[in-house]
């Protein structure tokens, strides 16, 4: 729920990471971002600003996904550099998810997860020479009968203007926060135009 610093991976922990994620049994190790196809979500917030989230839609490999549960290690790793770099976030304006304020900025944006089953979206600073800022916003999650087999993200309408529904499926899993966009809010004071000039011979 709070902010922290987290330690900008090395070369060599992202090719540990990128030979330990291979499915079970696969012949040849391999960094699954690389083949996976690409998705972006945009909401157009006001004139000229918008949130973009961009993601590889990776799929769910419950032998590996059981497998990292197991092994605190291997799970650190996935988190670090696979899962919770899975693709990018552009926010011109501030927002508010689950109950984490986000600054406006560019990001890295990923999910991590627990041994518990336990979901977060996670945003990085790009910025930074030692260490990165995260955002790390926990997600309420549930396991359904449904399973979604590629990585999938969605923005939900609610019922108030400024607050809209994150949600994240993958496996059999789906997880949601809230997202609220102050600047959306029904009382936010948009500038006014000038009214147009008044046709001769009307006055």
């Amino acid at each position: 729920m709070s902010q922290r610093r987290t330690p900008r991976s090395s070369p060599l922990a992202q090719l540990v990471a990128a030979a330990l994620v291979t499915a079970a049994g696969s012949a040849a190790a391999h960094d699954p971002r690389t083949t996976a196809r690409e998705l972006t979500l945009v909401l157009h917030v006001d004139e000229g600003k918008d949130l973009s989230i961009r993601w590889k839609t990776l799929h769910f490999n419950a032998p590996n996904f059981e497998r990292a549960k197991q092994r605190e290690g291997y799970l650190g790793l996935l988190n670090s550099t696979v899962w919770g770099e899975l693709g990018s976030a552009r926010l011109d304006v501030a927002v508010v998810l689950g109950e984490v304020t986000v600054p406006a900025g560019d990001y890295s944006f990923g999910v991590n997860f627990t041994s518990d089953e336990q979901f977060s979206v996670v945003l990085r600073a790009k910025e930074g020479e030692i260490t990165r800022q995260e955002w790390k916003v926990p997600l309420s999650t549930s396991r359904g009968a449904v399973s979604t087999e590629y990585l999938a993200f969605a923005l939900l309408a609610t019922a108030q203007p400024d607050v809209l529904v994150l949600e994240a499926r993958c496996g059999p899993y789906s997880g949601s926060a809230s997202l609220r966009i102050p600047t959306l809010a029904a009382d936010h004071q948009h500038p006014r135009e000038s009214p147009p000039p008044t046709p001769k011979g009307t006055e």
